[in-house]
């Protein structure tokens, strides 16, 4: 595969110096806002806009070589498929605008077909496949080049969360299995942290920390950092104990939580995001598994899609997220007395 490196990039006034080295192989994530120069950063990698400073393949600068020619596979957050052609036909235009040979292309294809597990979808058009569909045929077109590196520019940032969660899994177990070096682009922290091997946090135009999952949530390099991933619930703990069926017994504080564990290793903290902590008036039925009393403190964004609600659970200050439905239907005021539930799904040990 191939190793990309870019070297003082700068466009207009969007892109700042952008200095950056994604192994071979890596599926590397840049994580931030809309309008932070994501997108813009892809197409300099393309060739698609100008730029100053370099763009490397494997030590050899790219610069002067067009986008045609730097055999590179997109992927949109919009599949951009052509309406006129047919799923094996979509998928069979770069190689055959490449001018390669009936025959392998036939084989690429249906190459391409089996691995995405589209077969059935072959003759089909666009307008009658599903969201998710459509994005597997562009994943294959992208792929069918057999492209030097792939960028995904929020591909499944259309699809509902179920299926957004079901296509993060599939496509990383692609990555890993074609060890196709990959540039993804989000706005959404979760979706870097399961994707990523290494994380890239942009915003206005400059790369403000780069580091793994881990490294960036126990140390965000400074405040702009810290506010964009999502202040998530971080409990430091004081012990655990190995349990039976892959759990651990984990004292923070005054509060003991039960967390999934395969095997012993050091556990400093736990984090809880805030959209896995639910709101009860009464507690709720059945295991009393990481169920705690709290009392609410604030309620933020009312009128917003999501409602950001601060509860103090045994002297943590913990914050909650859920849809602005969910809320108005729990009737909670501050100053409340509630139940507050950790899903031990979205518990992340540190």
């Amino acid at each position: 595969m191939t190793r990309l490196e870019l070297v003082d990039i700068r466009n207009s006034y969007i892109l700042k110096g952008i200095n950056l080295k994604v192994n071979d192989g890596e599926l590397f994530v840049l994580l931030g806002p809309s309008g932070s120069g994501k997108t813009t950063l892809l197409n300099v990698i393309s060739g698609l806009i100008n730029y100053t400073g370099t763009v490397l393949f494997d030590g050899t600068p790219v610069d002067n070589i067009p986008t045609a020619k730097r055999n590179i596979g997109v992927v949109f957050q919009e599949s951009s498929l052509f309406p006129h052609m047919t799923v094996e036909e979509n998928i069979a235009f770069g190689p055959r605008v490449r001018k390669i040979s009936d025959k392998a292309i036939k084989t690429s294809v249906e190459q391409m077909l089996k691995l995405m597990k589209i077969e059935h979808l072959k003759d089909r058009y666009p307008k009658t496949l599903s969201g998710g569909e459509k994005q597997r045929v562009a994943i294959a077109r992208a792929l069918v080049i057999k492209p030097k590196i792939l960028l995904m520019d929020e591909p499944f940032n259309n699809l509902d969360p179920r299926l957004r969660k079901y296509m993060r899994d599939e496509f990383k177990h692609l990555q890993r299995m074609l060890h196709i070096t990959t540039l993804f682009v989000t706005h959404d922290m979760k979706e870097a942290k399961e994707l990523g091997d290494r994380i890239a946090i942009m915003k206005d135009g400059e790369i403000k920390q780069i580091g793994t999952y881990k490294e960036i949530i126990s140390e965000p390099k400074d405040d702009e950092v810290f506010d964009f991933i999502g202040s998530p619930n971080i409990l430091p703990c004081d012990s655990y104990e190995m349990l039976e069926h892959g759990l651990a017994k984990v004292k923070c504080g005054n509060i003991t939580l039960l967390v999934p564990l395969d095997e012993p290793r050091p556990i400093q903290k736990v984090v809880i995001y805030p959209e896995d902590v639910y709101i009860y008036h009464n507690e709720p039925k059945g295991p009393k598994l990481n169920i705690f009393a709290g009392e609410v403190l604030d309620i933020m964004n009312k009128n917003s899609f999501k409602v950001k609600v601060t509860i103090n659970v045994h002297g943590f200050i913990v914050l909650s997220e859920m849809l602005r439905d969910e809320f108005s239907s729990l009737g909670i005021s501050v100053g409340d007395k509630v139940f507050v539930k950790f899903i031990l799904k979205g518990l992340q040990l540190l």
